[in-house]
């Protein structure tokens, strides 16, 4: 019995051991876990793996918490207050290896008369913004027959670039594309005129 408790308690182990490196794993395959299950994962990966420790007797050969007792209670509350952390300082401080980091991303312009150019309203995280607008113009007429315009816009952090939102606020714009994004930059493409709305493009990272 003592040794079958023994299994027991080195297979709990394991398994929060494991359990702890799932976020990681998955991240490798390019599937994302929702932020605050990793985070609920790690803190119940802490719990087990104090609890498989505590049951083997092996805490006392860690330095930090020798001669100490350490109740369940105590250890469900430290890795609250780890998870707790996590939620509210890592979105802030949080980089990554290749340096990326998590921040809300996104500029607000307002569009008027058409042969105007838009005016910025709010913006987070953008070093500059740049616009062209490029007519199709009749040289027989000497008119204007389409406008179309080009957004280019510089992060001033580096993020991972998950999706770019575009929305109108109401307005319905002209077909458009983003023709490229990198951890620094995107590039918008509107394929007719954006007249008299206010533009939204927000970044999500």
């Amino acid at each position: 019995m003592e040794q079958a408790g023994f299994g027991k308690d080195i297979a709990l182990l394991f398994l929060g051991i494991v359990s702890s490196t799932v976020p990681w794993l998955l991240d490798k395959l390019d599937i994302r876990m929702p932020k605050p299950f990793s985070y609920l994962l790690l803190c119940t990966s802490i719990v087990i793996v104090w609890w498989s420790l505590y049951k083997l007797n092996w805490l006392e050969h860690i330095p930090l918490v020798k001669g100490k007792e350490i109740s369940l209670a105590d250890a469900v509350l430290a890795a609250t207050a780890i998870g707790f952390l996590l939620i509210v300082i890592k979105p802030v401080i949080w980089k990554d290896q290749t340096g990326l980091i998590s921040t809300p991303t996104y500029v607000r312009l307002q569009f008027n008369e058409s042969g105007t150019y838009p005016i910025i309203i709010d913006q987070k995280n953008m070093f500059r913004n740049t616009w062209f607008s490029y007519h199709v113009e009749d040289a027989t007429a000497q008119k204007i027959l389409g406008t179309s315009w080009m957004i280019f816009l510089v992060f001033d952090k580096p993020i991972d670039v998950k999706e770019i939102m575009i929305n109108g606020n109401g307005r319905k714009l002209p077909p458009y594309e983003v023709k490229d994004r990198t951890v620094r930059s995107a590039v918008i493409f509107f394929q007719d005129d954006v007249v008299n709305t206010v533009l939204s493009i927000n970044v999500k990272n």
